[in-house]
């Protein structure tokens, strides 16, 4: 997300005190209907496990993962705790039950150091629309078993279910809502749209309650590889994120944070050409660590715009609107280049890709995976509110499809002019929930703080619509709540979808296509997908402060086959029928005797007060503490015969450390995550 965003209006006093004059009035008279809303909401009891640990242990303590299945294969992941050696040879099985009575397939795979350890594995012969359980083995110590799942055959049509996450902050809140979609025994896929690590350092965005309980970043952003490996090291130790990749494939695409936020083709507004390194540099660290760390199947020109098929009813379409073609933001609205018809968010082989597959999909429902709101975001009345001209408060809000408008006209004009069914587009990044009918655009410049033409989107009948945004909340990343305040969140989410009042034109509603937004909750969105209609239901968290399993359902809203434009739904929908056997829950069986004879340990991990470090043979002559950023906190030199130590480590901030080990005949690093 463009974090200029949530700094520019929710900072900004005269908000509050624009709430203290006649318009508080208008903003009350309808805060009832929000909490009746919410009164009548449906909980769920879904478990999770505590976030302050990882679930499993050496050798395989950052879990497994599985992602981009099709209907004969799936990528499987694991990480194997480093060993003296640059490979080891770890063996793989899938079978259809989790006792693996039923093995499917199986082989083995080269892990290397050169790979962070990291290991991908294309798991063929399989058969469509089935469940899978998988496991990891090396030198006889079992993986913990995850559960996978493949795709239906293109002549198979079956009712499927989407869970839709992204932004994830570590040290922005708990991921409450990872392991609330664990507990799902019925979903197809996760489907993550970016911002899965943020790059910042420890004095980055995040909360000081959250980052006290230990939940809180290196001290300087990510620039390395081996920083962007550390990161994802940080994150994949939580259980929440475990558990999720654990129990279901995700299928993921980058945003900006996984490189810097803000980020294009050529750069970044948190990069600093010089002073960080070259952009290409970077990008090419944070592209190598994404890989390595992420189920994703990989392509030959490293691009991840992509298609899965699930049979006649679904075609995923996950695009890149990030770093793949994106030119250069341009926050100025008033600047005749953002209308240029030759600017691009999408890169000319992309988008003729896109184009293509939407062409050429039979599918019933096109499901589009995006980073960035593609709807137009019309928000320039707040101007008023500001004591700002309409232009300074639209150009904060150019970093998602609004800054490349002819585009995204271009992308509607095809959808229309071909007459390509059922669109659903599933956007990321904004932190908010929302919920759009694709419309035309209503502006040609964003001179004013009204329509420069009027919509000939009909709000009521839903016509001239061509699909429907599903706009997912964040994680963990911060929303108006936490940036501004509940009471500012609260007025501007109502006033973005109502009239505004007097001196605005009369009858004048900003955004009729935004059918749904919500500027305060942090989850999730389930999407349901049935042979007439598709429904996106709004899952809320009740805390991210804490770790909890509590949510509720807030929203839903559906679209039915060749109606393209959404309704409000009653009620969620239901369960699958049939539910899926979970993934059974990890017991680490080895003995402090299988460990120290097989690693080098730096344990317990995360830790607290004490570090351990323990050679299985040799002899330690050298440790060495180090940073994320390079720097030398600590060297200390051992006489020959010692290979067990501890260490005192609680004078040391929390955060990702790496421990460089010498021995008298090797040299091992090993990342270490400090939590107080």
């Amino acid at each position: 997300m463009h974090h200029k965003y949530n700094r520019a209006i929710g900072s900004n006093l005269k908000i509050t005190l624009f709430l203290q004059d006649k318009s508080m009035k208008f903003m009350l008279s309808r805060n009832n209907q929000f909490e009746r809303l919410f009164v009548v909401c449906l909980m769920l009891s879904l478990g999770i496990h505590s976030a302050k640990a990882q679930l499993f242990s050496v050798p395989f303590e950052y879990g497994i993962a599985s992602g981009d299945p099709t209907s004969s294969s799936v990528i499987l992941w694991t990480r194997l705790h480093p060993t003296m050696n640059d490979s080891e040879i770890i063996s793989w099985e899938i079978a259809t039950d989790t006792g693996f009575q039923k093995i499917k397939n199986s082989g083995n795979a080269t892990v290397l150091k050169n790979k962070d350890f990291t290991v991908k594995v294309d798991a063929p012969n399989l058969n469509s629309n089935t469940v899978y359980y998988y496991r990891f083995t090396w030198n006889g110590i079992i993986s913990p078993v995850g559960r996978t799942k493949t795709t239906p055959s293109s002549n198979e049509n079956y009712h499927l279910r989407f869970a839709v996450v992204s932004c994830a902050n570590y040290q922005g809140g708990f991921f409450n809502a990872y392991g609330n979609v664990a507990a799902y025994n019925d979903l197809d896929a996760v489907i993550h749209l970016g911002d899965y690590i943020y790059e910042v350092g420890a004095t980055g965005y995040g909360v000081e309650e959250v980052k006290n309980q230990g939940r809180v970043h290196d001290s300087f952003e990510t620039v390395t590889l081996d920083q962007y490996r550390a990161r994802y090291a940080q994150y994949r130790l939580d259980s929440n994120l475990q558990k999720m990749h654990q129990q279901h494939a995700v299928i993921c695409v980058w945003d900006d944070h996984e490189s810097a936020n803000g980020s294009n083709r050529l750069g970044a507004q948190n990069h600093t050409e010089g002073v960080e390194g070259i952009w290409e540099d970077r990008k090419r660290f944070s592209r190598n660590a994404f890989f390595e760390w992420m189920p994703i199947r990989e392509k030959s020109d490293s691009s991840i715009y992509r298609k899965l098929s699930y049979g006649s009813q679904v075609d995923l379409l996950m695009l890149d609107t990030r770093i793949e073609g994106r030119d250069p933001q341009i926050n100025d609205v008033s600047d005749t280049a953002l209308y240029s018809t030759s600017r691009t968010i999408l890169g000319s082989a992309q988008k003729s890709w896109f184009k293509q597959e939407l062409m050429n999909s039979n599918a019933k429902w096109k499901l589009i995976g995006n980073q960035v709101i593609f709807s137009e975001f019309n928000i320039g009345w707040a101007s008023k509110l500001l004591n700002q001209q309409p232009e300074q408060v639209e150009s904060q809000f150019l970093d998602i499809w609004d800054g490349y408008p002819s585009e995204r006209q271009e992308i509607f004009n095809f959808i229309r002019s071909n007459s390509i069914s059922n669109p659903v587009i599933l956007t990321g990044d904004f932190h908010c929930a929302m919920a759009f009918d694709l419309t035309d655009s209503a502006t040609q410049t964003k001179s004013t703080p009204y329509p420069y033409k009027p919509w000939s989107y009909n709000p009521t009948t839903g016509a001239t619509s061509v699909g429907v945004e599903f706009v997912s909340p964040s994680i963990s990343s911060s929303n108006f709540d936490e940036s501004a305040s509940p009471t500012v969140a609260l007025f501007l989410e109502n006033q973005l979808v109502s009239e505004l009042p007097s001196p605005s034109p009369s009858g004048y509603i900003p955004n009729p296509h935004m059918k749904y937004v919500n500027l305060r909750q942090h989850g999730y969105v389930l999407v349901d997908v049935n042979e007439d209609t598709l429904q996106g239901d709004f899952y809320f968290t009740e805390s991210i402060s804490n770790a909890t399993q509590n949510q509720n359902w807030a929203k839903g809203f559906y679209t039915v086959d060749g109606l393209p434009f959404l309704r409000e739904a009653s009620l969620p929908r239901p369960l699958k029928n049939t539910q899926d056997i979970p993934a059974p829950r990890f017991k680490n069986l080895l003995s402090q005797k299988d460990l120290k004879n097989n690693f080098i340990l730096a344990y317990p991990n995360p830790a607290n007060t004490t570090l351990n470090i323990h050679l299985p043979k040799g002899n330690l002559e050298l440790i060495t503490l180090v940073r994320a950023d390079g720097s030398i906190l600590e060297s200390i030199n051992y006489p020959k015969g010692i290979n067990s130590v501890k260490l005192d480590i609680s004078h040391l901030p929390s955060g990702m450390y790496f421990a460089r080990i010498k021995t008298n005949n090797d040299h091992y690093t090993s990342k270490v995550l400090i939590q107080h």
